[in-house]
């Protein structure tokens, strides 16, 4: 019996059913074992082709708000290929980071559309995903890199970072939370991704 199947077949004791599991152990338990995302969720790591994954579903969220957008697929996926490397990215927080692009993009478009002005514009692409991992990072880590490490790992001003980090937030409504239903949706649109 592999480490895999003793974590799907005997959840901790700890856990009485399947609804009080971690988000990120109910989604791995419905996806096949031979898959990329059921490796990495256990493993915590994150595959090349999954950030290419990632990277795609960014630009096809950006691409209807942006026409044409600014920043080329593969310069998405070089941040992330960087911010996996420098600040050792694992797939939680990899999640996260497109959770928030996703919400951020939702929440713009309403508020475009009760009269309130777009934040997110082909100048500002960059610092959506740099707010986004450190975000990742904030809600993940129980010490997570400060604003001013990312201010010098990105070489922009912590002034710049700190007043789009507040931008962003309460464009959010400072409602951050990934729950379980969220992660299987975008687990699901990872997988479609291609």
């Amino acid at each position: 019996m592999s480490i895999f199947s003793e974590l799907i077949d005997e959840p901790s004791q700890e856990f009485h059913n399947t609804t009080e599991l971690p988000a990120i152990v109910q989604v791995a338990q419905v996806l096949p074992p031979s898959s990329v995302l059921f490796t990495a969720i256990y493993l915590q790591t994150i595959h090349d082709d999954l950030l290419q994954r990632a990277s795609n579903h960014i630009a096809q969220g950006l691409y209807p708000l942006i026409n044409p957008i600014t920043e080329p697929l593969t310069k998405i996926y070089s941040f992330l290929k960087y911010v996996e490397e420098t600040a050792q990215l694992d797939l939680t927080e990899l999640m996260y980071i497109v959770y928030f692009v996703d919400r951020m993009i939702y929440e713009d478009f309403a508020a475009h559309q009760s009269g309130r002005d777009r934040i997110i514009n082909g100048q500002n692409i960059g610092m959506l995903l740099v707010c986004a991992a450190m975000l990742a990072t904030k809600m993940n880590r129980d010490k997570p890199m400060l604003n001013s490490w990312w201010a010098h790992a990105i070489q922009l001003p912590l002034s710049m970072i700190n007043s789009f980090e507040i931008v962003f937030l309460d464009r959010l409504g400072f409602r951050m939370l990934l729950n379980a239903d969220d992660y299987q949706i975008l687990i699901n649109a990872l997988q479609a991704t291609s």
